[in-house]
C-alpha cells in the first residue's frame, strides 16, 4: 500500500513549521508502514496494512534483489527517537529509527528487513519505479 501523505501531518499545527513540515513531504509517496498487531492495535495504526498481507515467496528473485538494493541505498530523510520492530515477531533486533527515500518515495529503514527476511513484495508501482530508474537524490 502506498500512501499519499504520513499519517503524523494529520493535527499539525496552522503556522509557520507545520507548512515547513508539510513542504517537505509533499509530493512524496509512503510505504513500508504496517498497522501493528491486532492485539496491541493503536490509534497511530488506523489505516496501515498488515505485511503479512503482502508476502510472495514466488516473487522474482532479481527484481526482489534489486529492490533491496534499492531500498538499502536510501538517503536519511527523517529520523526518530526510538527504532522501529518487525511486525512478523522474528526476534530480529532494532529496525532502525531513520526513514530512507529516492526523492520520489519514502520507507522506514527497517522495510529492507521485511523485503529480504520474509519475502514483503512492495506494491507494484515502487517495483516499476525501482527497475526503471536509478537511486539519485
Amino acid at each position: 500500500m502506498i500512501l499519499s501523505k504520513p499519517w503524523q501531518l494529520d493535527g499539525l499545527p496552522d503556522n509557520e513549521m507545520g507548512a515547513k513540515v508539510r513542504a517537505k513531504y509533499a509530493g512524496l509517496k509512503f510505504l513500508g508502514y504496517w498497522a501493528w498487531p491486532k492485539t496491541e492495535y493503536t490509534e497511530a495504526s488506523v489505516g496501515l496494512p498488515d505485511p503479512h498481507d503482502f508476502v510472495d515467496v514466488d516473487w522474482d528473485t532479481v527484481q526482489r534483489k534489486a529492490v533491496i538494493r534499492h531500498l538499502q541505498a536510501g538517503q536519511v530523510f527523517e529520523s526518530w527517537r526510538g527504532s522501529s520492530w518487525c511486525r512478523f515477531r522474528c526476534g530480529a533486533g532494532k529496525m532502525g529509527s531513520t526513514c530512507l527515500t529516492d526523492g520520489k518515495y519514502v520507507w522506514p529503514q527497517g522495510f529492507a528487513h521485511y523485503v529480504t527476511e520474509h519475502h514483503v513484495r512492495p506494491p507494484q508501482e515502487f517495483v516499476n519505479h525501482v527497475l526503471g530508474v536509478k537511486l539519485s537524490v
